[in-house]
This record gives C-alpha cells, sequence and structure tokens, in this order.
C-alpha cells in the first residue's frame, strides 16, 4: 500500500523541478538555488506555501504588440499554364508547352493600365510538360507596383483574369499579391515596444490581483508569432487614419516579461 504522504511529496517535487525549468528557460539566474518548501496543512496535506528564485518572489506575462504601415510597394504573381485543371480529359502527353508569347497579351493588357512595361516580368519554368499534372503552374506574370492602391491591384487582377478567359490558349491558375515596405526595422520595434508596453499593463493587473507591487524587470524573451509578418496588402482598419485604399503591412510580435514582485 503506497503512503499518501510520500505521495504529495514526489508530486511536490515534481511540481517545483518542472517550475525551475521555466526559470532557465526565462533565463534568470537566481542568487541562491530555487527553495520550494512544502508544509502541512491542519487537513494534513501537503502543498507549495512559496515559490521563489533565489530570495526573489516574481511573475511572468506575455505582452503582444502589433504595427502597421502604409505599403511602399506591392508584388503580385500570377501562374498560368495551358491545361484546363478542370478538365476530365487531361492527357500528359499532349500538354502543349508554355511561351513567353502566350502570356504576351496578359501583360500588355495589364501595361495599358499605365503600369511600366519594366514593373511587369514574364517567367516560363523550364520544365517538361509531359511531367505536368492538371494545375501545375508553368509560367508567371510578376507585375511590380510602387506606392499601390487596392483600387490599382484589383485592377491589375481583373485584367489579367480577363486576358487569359478571351485569349483561350492559357489558364489563370491562381494570383497573389504581397506588399512589402522598404525599411522595416523601425515597423519592427514599434511591435516590440507596444508588446513591453502591454505586458506592464498585464502585470499590473495581476500584482492588483494578488495584492502585491510590481518591480523591476529581471528577465526578457522575444517571441515572433505563427505569421509574424502580414503582406497580403489588406486594407487598413478604420481608425488608423488612412484611406480605405491604402494597403498595409502589419507586424506582430510578443515578449514574455518576468518582474520581480513586492509587498503592498
Amino acid at each position: 500500500m503506497s503512503n499518501p504522504f510520500s505521495s504529495r511529496v514526489a508530486t511536490w517535487l515534481f511540481e517545483a523541478s518542472a517550475i525551475s525549468v521555466v526559470g532557465i528557460a526565462l533565463n534568470i539566474v537566481p542568487s541562491e538555488i530555487a527553495i520550494a518548501r512544502p508544509v502541512a496543512t491542519p487537513d494534513d496535506t501537503t502543498g507549495l506555501s512559496q515559490l521563489y528564485v533565489g530570495d526573489r518572489p516574481m511573475m511572468t506575462t506575455y505582452g503582444r504588440g502589433i504595427a502597421s504601415s502604409p505599403a511602399d510597394t506591392a508584388e503580385i504573381r500570377f501562374s498560368f499554364g495551358t491545361t484546363d485543371p478542370m478538365s476530365p480529359e487531361f492527357d500528359p502527353e499532349n500538354v502543349e508547352p508554355l511561351s513567353e508569347g502566350m502570356l504576351q497579351p496578359v501583360a500588355s493588357a495589364i501595361a495599358a493600365l499605365g503600369i511600366p512595361t519594366d514593373n511587369i516580368e514574364v517567367e516560363i519554368d523550364r520544365i517538361d510538360p509531359r511531367t505536368v499534372y492538371p494545375g501545375q503552374p508553368m509560367g508567371s506574370v510578376i507585375v511590380t507596383l510602387d506606392n499601390p492602391t487596392l483600387a490599382t491591384i484589383n485592377a491589375v487582377k481583373d485584367a489579367a483574369e480577363t486576358s487569359a478567359l478571351e485569349n483561350g490558349s492559357v489558364y489563370l491558375y491562381s494570383s497573389y499579391d504581397t506588399c512589402f515596405v522598404e525599411d522595416f526595422l523601425p515597423l519592427e520595434n514599434e511591435a516590440r515596444l507596444s508588446a513591453v508596453a502591454d505586458a506592464r499593463d498585464r502585470i499590473q493587473a495581476m500584482a492588483e490581483a494578488v495584492n502585491t507591487t510590481v518591480g523591476e524587470i529581471l528577465a526578457t524573451i522575444e517571441v515572433h508569432s505563427y505569421r509574424p509578418v502580414s503582406s497580403a496588402c489588406a486594407p487598413p482598419p478604420e481608425d488608423s487614419g488612412l484611406g480605405f485604399d491604402t494597403p498595409e503591412v502589419e507586424v506582430e510580435l510578443g515578449v514574455l516579461v518576468t518582474f520581480g514582485m513586492g509587498n503592498r
């Protein structure tokens, strides 16, 4: 028969070890070994009375920062092929190769919008047509826009789609737009400052909830989101002060911040 007290002590040791690992991950260098003291309560259960790294109580929280800026440039990539991806009669032995000349009507339709020809690039993928599967891109038309607007991006897409339909010898498989800013570092730093400010607000709320005060920052870790840069030429939010027609580049960044705590 197992000893209940031994089981509780084993559980306590596991929890203390796990928290110590978190301390190491947060780059906390304690002045002494991490100490957690088990105490016996009136109902003869064992729990943790306090947890310190060295002799210092602390709390850790997460801060999230988002910053955005109008796009300086936009790139639209159109992917084409010569096979109907929806056709049930696809024959890999009879796939027509794609040439630059076949995509020239698409490039001309885009140039007719006033886009400089130097900003329109035609690329042909050097692949064997016999290895092509239905819907596989065989070439691209790449358009670069300076100081883009959403209206211009949509007009370029409409021109490419219409030209492909009227042409009949090429099929437009997909189009994807990406927006950029020339200098990314100021935008990233703005998101970082916002994340630290958010962490301070959160830790202040936590401290008030447990009746303590916030001390100095002991450790920080920068954490990038799953998709740190959103560059899909999205319209700005209504409260941004920008016109709805101005696409934005958005950066998201997070920080884990450990603060020292003190008693009120």
